[in-house]
């Protein structure tokens, strides 16, 4: 979630750097501001991004406290290939997926995962099982990486906030928007349930620099009869001049055989 290098609206911009990020209120200064970075996000071709996240879950009862730290790490080229490392429960589960251009077999997807293939490393080639290869790629491999479009496109985040809501969930939202100087933008979100007996909140930060996403924070806690819980993530994005992605050693043994 093309290519242009017109900024727009960038004349009515007229932003101190000197003075640091102010909040701006103006919408007509918030709409040039996110123009702006939105129409450069598809120039960034080579990137890597990696979310750090920390969970923490306490028993109202017994007082026990259990805190569980895992990672994500996304690389991706301008030749369309990528390679996602991520952990989950507190790092005893982790995935590796590949997506690599290849001579022999047009493209290939490497998977190491427990919860693929009965936890066996598979490769699956295109020019030979398609099916397999598309199917993978958009129920398994896409899920997991296209997500990087909704954090470089500031008119996007906010569908990203959605999914931080489960249904019948309504929230009380304030937005705020800051900025220095042309390019760069710093976006506040704070959510409070308004269900009676929700407790639950949301709050994220969001910021970009020289038109180009930098990073954010995202805060996300509630609390039941039993348990208050509590997750903070940490995303940090890097533009690169290359980035080069190859498969492990010994890939060619793992092949698909459709068996």
């Amino acid at each position: 979630m093309k290519k242009s290098k017109i900024l727009l609206g960038l004349g009515a911009i007229t932003l101190l750097s000197s003075c640091g990020p102010k909040l701006i209120t103006d919408t007509a200064k918030i709409s040039d501001l996110k123009t702006a970075i939105a129409t450069k996000k598809d120039e960034v071709k080579n990137y890597w991004m990696s979310l750090t996240g920390k969970t923490v879950e306490v028993d109202k009862v017994t007082k026990e406290k259990i805190t569980k730290n895992d990672e994500m790490l996304l690389r991706s080229n301008e030749d369309g290939e990528k390679h996602l490392h991520m952990t989950s429960d507190g790092g005893a589960v982790s995935t590796d997926y590949y997506l690599v251009n290849d001579e022999t077999y047009e493209k290939l997807i490497y998977c190491d995962s427990d919860s693929d293939y009965d936890g066996k490393i598979t490769v699956i080639d295109r020019k030979t099982h398609k099916k397999e290869f598309d199917e993978f790629l958009v129920s398994r491999f896409e899920p997991n990486t296209s997500f990087a479009d909704a954090f470089l496109d500031p008119y996007k985040l906010t569908s990203f906030v959605g999914m931080l809501h489960n249904d019948g969930q309504r929230f009380d939202a304030d937005t705020k928007h800051y900025s220095g100087k042309d390019g760069q933008l710093t976006i506040k979100i704070n959510e409070t349930s308004v269900v009676e007996g929700d407790d639950t909140t949301n709050q994220i930060e969001a910021n970009y620099e020289d038109y180009v996403f930098k990073g954010m924070t995202i805060k996300h806690s509630y609390s039941t009869e039993q348990i208050e819980w509590s997750t903070e993530i940490t995303v940090d994005f890097k533009k690169m001049n290359k980035v080069t992605i190859a498969l492990p050693s010994n890939w060619e043994s793992h092949l698909y055989t459709g068996e």
